[in-house]
């Protein structure tokens, strides 16, 4: 069992820190948060400096990131997030465009444990509110390593990682490591 698993049995619930610009977003994504069984949002922040004050007096099990922010953006927070609460497990939540799946491989090589893209609320309408809200919430389970989840398992690239990679990543799933390292040697 890992000290994640252990800390949730001990406390009853898994503690999620939720940091994110958007307060319609915030608010939103707590709500559903709060829903779930076992799963308790401990604190929010609306950009990365809030998050570093609050987080080592929280102590969350599960940080889920937005990168994009005001003031501090989450890949300038996230070293420091881990320092202060090293076993939390850190979701990087961001819209995927070319520039962002580059910045969510830097957030994985600084220790992001997986990552979600985020749609555009406002564009993209309720399937992908449905469908956000169903990954977030399996991810956040697998994270707080509550149950086996299906899926892909996190993307985590050498120190070589590439925008290929993390193409072929989010087209279809999970890497296996052959073929990661043989992408990267070639």
């Amino acid at each position: 069992m890992s000290a994640l698993s252990r800390r949730a049995d001990e406390a009853g619930q898994v503690r999620v820190m939720l940091v994110e610009d958007s307060a319609v977003v915030r608010g939103m994504v707590r709500n559903w948060i709060d829903a779930m069984d076992g799963v308790e949002v401990v604190a929010s922040a609306d950009n990365g400096q809030v998050a570093l004050n609050k987080v080592a007096g929280v102590k969350p099990d599960v940080i889920i990131l937005d990168i994009e922010m005001p003031i501090m953006d989450g890949l300038t927070a996230l070293p420091g997030l881990l320092r202060a609460a090293p076993e939390a497990k850190v979701l990087v939540a961001s819209t995927l465009s070319l520039r962002n799946a580059e910045i969510t491989l830097k957030a994985m090589a600084l220790g992001a444990a997986d990552y979600i893209a985020k749609p555009s609320f406002q564009r993209d309408g309720n399937d992908a509110r449905a469908a956000f809200k169903d990954e977030l919430m399996r991810k956040i389970v697998g994270l707080a390593g509550l149950q086996e989840t299906p899926g892909p398992a996190p993307f985590v690239p050498n120190s070589a990682g590439t925008k290929s990679a993390m193409d072929a990543h989010l087209k279809w799933g999970a890497i296996p490591a052959a073929t990661r390292s043989e992408e990267h040697t070639s």
